[in-house]
């Protein structure tokens, strides 16, 4: 049996071929598989659980709901695209809500999940951002709106914050690495998995408070790849972990 995480799909109706990805990949790389955790970023956007049936998100429910009565455990994180998701989404898809930066425990390990958005600590206007749409009185403000209403907002925003990624430095899109190795220390841990940055690979970080007497990277960061061209996945069995992109694959082991 095999553990999966997967992140950032983006999926929207406007770009069906990601969702032929989902579905190929939901009935083909699924099969053998007892938890998958979803790491943020399944939907371009989301302005609420009542717009469901609105933002086209019945196959992506039905999917999963599939896997979640074969008795497959469904876990969901929100990304900075689909914070807005809730308890009626998870409920119809069979998902059980995670908080980001989440510490959890796999074959006898601990993992820190997180979506990964808040490791870009230089991207200083998107954290301001993180900080006033987490906050519930901004959450309860927006979904009081017509959904019509938002989904255009939602649509703008994400036509602007396109236009000033283009006017972005790469490294500022990228995690940085005192904010790595806080959160390495923070949750007492020498594994993480997480997406946003669109940048699959399998990273070693040396952490202080970890280093061996030879200087040997001691913790491991993996980043999960983007569905925009193709699936991209990471997949658990025993004590190996590999990550598939691109018809490549890099794997590693578990540490503890």
């Amino acid at each position: 049996m095999s553990t999966l995480f997967i992140s950032d799909l983006h999926l929207t109706p406007d770009r069906p071929e990601s969702t032929e990805y989902f579905i190929k990949f939901m009935h083909e790389k699924t099969k053998l598989a007892n938890t998958i955790f979803v790491l943020g970023d399944l939907f371009e956007y989301w302005v609420g659980d009542d717009a469901t049936k609105r933002l086209g998100a019945h196959t992506v429910i039905d999917q999963f709901k599939r896997l979640a009565d074969a008795g497959v455990r469904l876990y969901f994180m929100p990304g900075n695209r689909d914070f807005l998701v809730g308890k009626k989404f998870c409920a119809q898809a069979g998902f059980e809500y995670l908080h980001d930066e989440s510490r959890v425990t796999l074959n006898g390990h601990k993992i820190l999940l997180l979506h990964g958005d808040s490791l870009c600590t230089d991207d200083v206007e998107h954290q301001k951002f993180r900080l006033i749409v987490n906050q519930k009185s901004w959450q309860k403000n927006f979904l009081d709106q017509p959904i019509e209403s938002r989904i255009e907002q939602a649509i703008h925003a994400r036509a602007m914050s396109n236009s000033d990624n283009e006017n972005y430095s790469e490294s500022i899109m990228d995690v940085t690495e005192s904010a790595v190795i806080s959160a390495f220390n923070q949750h007492s841990v020498k594994l993480m998995v997480h997406g946003h940055t669109h940048r699959p690979k399998i990273h070693k970080h040396q952490v202080e408070s970890t280093i061996t007497n030879d200087n040997t990277p001691t913790n491991i960061r993996i980043v999960l790849g983007d569905w925009y061209e193709q699936a991209s996945y990471l997949e658990l069995i025993d004590e190996k972990l590999t990550l598939y992109t691109a018809n490549q694959s890099t794997s590693t082991t578990l540490i503890s």
